[in-house]
Parts: structure tokens; sequence; C-alpha cells
């Protein structure tokens, strides 16, 4: 069994089941490893195609993950409940049979596996053998990196309350009015505008000594996030099937980055910025309340404990983080559960408060 260390299950990324292409190439590729390695196995002839299809999607992010970084390992789960209808895990030509089709492949030397912990919510990762690596490299060589950037995943997507796993397409959606169907129809093109866009775009740090940037707390675990140019399509996610909770955007890499570590990227070799709203949520609900107690340069989330030993940054980030996690949580129990988990996640803050 292959020897996977610690720090390559952590340094990697979920496999996108949304990647596809018909370029001649690829289709090729996929036929030859289909014959090579799978003919065997089904015998019907739709589910031949359904296992050329997850296979396909399977071999374009092996790819696309070993151009980025040969290092860099995918995450899957390997138990076919993951893969149910509306699944963030299921996508247009994947289901369960994912699984058969990995195990497979790692069973003739194509992919590497480190069988995951389900019940601990660590799952699987796999990486490309030298075997695969060398038919990427006559298949494909290089030239194919941005070509398969396109994702086919909604631009929007909307999950019921206290369901984190399971996605509905606004159609799925019940008792959306037409006018909010309309509203749905101009975002969801402006998105894939925006995408489109992206993926012609090169974002990277320039003074960062490879593709791999650590991201874990000081005194945790080592995490890494990798820098890919495959992974900058973004996501609308509503909750509660209503477009009034929720509607932020995901995907984008550097949406998991630390704030000082954005600051130095760059897009197409030029510097950027961003803009931040300080104190947005609190304010806005003081406005909604009508009360003006905060002037525009004041700072909302700065109130004193005077009992306690911390910084003024220290401080701010604990009120802040108290009154998000309030503003959020579905009632008083699970909003205090919360606050404690985070503050255990915060050594300097742990320490000042009391137990």
């Amino acid at each position: 069994m292959p020897q996977f260390t610690s720090e390559e299950i952590e340094y990697s990324r979920r496999l996108d089941v949304w990647k596809w292409s018909d370029f001649p190439e690829i289709n090729n590729l996929v036929q030859e490893v289909y014959s090579m390695y799978f003919v065997h196995i089904y015998s019907r002839r739709d589910a031949v195609q359904r296992a050329k299809n997850h296979l396909k999607v399977l071999l374009i992010d092996l790819y696309l993950a070993f151009l980025d970084d040969p290092k860099l390992t995918i995450g899957l789960p390997m138990y076919p409940g993951a893969y149910s209808p509306r699944s963030i895990w299921r996508s247009i030509h994947v289901t369960s049979m994912i699984i058969p089709i990995v195990k497979q492949a790692a069973k003739v030397g194509l992919l590497e596996l480190w069988t995951g912990n389900e019940i601990q919510k660590r799952v699987s990762r796999i990486r490309p053998t030298t075997t695969l690596k060398k038919l990427f490299k006559k298949s494909l060589g290089e030239g194919y990196y941005f070509e398969l950037q396109n994702s086919l995943r909604p631009p929007i997507v909307f999950r019921k309350s206290k369901d984190k796993h399971t996605n509905y397409l606004p159609h799925e959606v019940p008792n959306l009015e037409e006018k909010e169907m309309t509203q749905i129809a101009r975002t969801a093109g402006v998105i894939i505008k925006y995408n489109a866009r992206i993926n012609c775009a090169y974002i990277d740090i320039p003074d960062l000594n490879g593709k791999k940037l650590k991201v874990s707390k000081s005194g945790r675990q080592a995490t890494y996030l990798h820098l890919s140019q495959s992974k900058k399509h973004i996501q609308q996610i509503y909750n509660d099937f209503s477009m009034y909770s929720g509607g932020r955007f995901y995907g984008g890499f550097w949406q998991s980055m630390p704030k000082e570590d954005r600051a130095r990227l760059y897009i197409d070799d030029e510097p950027t910025i961003e803009l931040d709203y300080s104190g947005m949520h609190i304010n806005a609900l003081y406005s909604l309340a009508g009360n003006s107690r905060y002037e525009s340069n004041d700072d909302p989330y700065m109130i004193s404990h005077p009992s306690y030993n911390l910084t003024n940054e220290d401080r701010r980030r604990l009120a802040k983080q108290i009154t998000l996690i309030a503003l959020n949580a579905e009632n008083e129990t699970i909003a205090l559960n919360a606050i404690r988990n985070w503050i255990r996640t915060e050594e300097d803050i742990h320490k000042a408060l009391p137990n």
C-alpha cells in the first residue's frame, strides 16, 4: 500500500466533479486507458459509456492537479452515500460509480490511494502514479492546462436549512416567484461571464516560493492551500430555499487565504487591492434600527474588556466573532456552542479568558 505522509494528506484539494472536455486528445486518452485497464469490467453499452464519463472526469482533474503540483493530492469520499442525488460530490457525469473506477485505477497501478476515515470526515486521497504521469505527458503534454479550466458547475444553487451538503437548482426550489427567477437568471448570466473572464487570468503570489501556501495557525497541525489556476470559478449559494438567506460566493482558492496573504495576490502580473467595508454587518443593523450611535470613523466592534488581558486586536476579533455568530445562529444554544468552539481555536484569546 502506498505511503502518504501527514503533510501529503493535508496538502490536498477536493475532486472537481464538474470538469469536462470533448477535445479529441482527451477522448483518445480516455479510450486508451479504458481499453487497457477497464474494458473487462462492464458489458452493457450504457454502463460502458457511464464508466468512460467517470473516467474522463477523473483523468482531467488528475491531469490538472499533476500540472499544478505533482505533490498535490486529491480528496474524495469512497462510500456510495456521498454521491446521492444533489450531493456536492455528484454532478452531471459523476455518481457513486466513481468509487469502483477509482478502485480499479488503483488496482492496475494508475493511482496511489490513501483510504480515509469517513467517520472522522477524512475522505480518501489519490494521486497519479508514474505510469499515469507518462500517459499524461505522451497524450497531452502541458498544452491543455488552461483549455481545461472551464467548469460545468451551476452558477447558482440553493440549500435547505441545516442541510449543508445538498444542492438544488433554482427550478427545483418551491415557491420562488417569477420576479425572483428573473433576477436569478440575470445574476447567473453575470457569474458565467465572470468565470469566463477569470479563466483567462493568471492569479498568483509572485514572491511565494512555489505554489503551496501554509494557512494553519501557530501551534496547530500544518495545513496548506494550493494556488491553483483550476480553482477560480465561483458559485453563488443561497440557504433556506430563499433568496434572502445566504447568497455568498464560493469557489475561488483565494477565499481560503489569510487576509495578509490575499494582499500579496497579483492578477496577470498586476498588484491587487481588497476593499474592506469595516463593520458592515453591525453598522447595517444599527441603521435599520434607526440608531446613529456610531459615527463613520468609529469601530463598532471595538468594545472594552477591562477584566481580561487582551490586546486591542484580540478584543475586536472576539467582539466581531461573537456578533457574527449570534446573527447567523438559529438559537442561543447553537450560538454559545459555536462561540466556545471558536475561542478554543484562538490560543491567545483562550488563555486570556476564564474557563
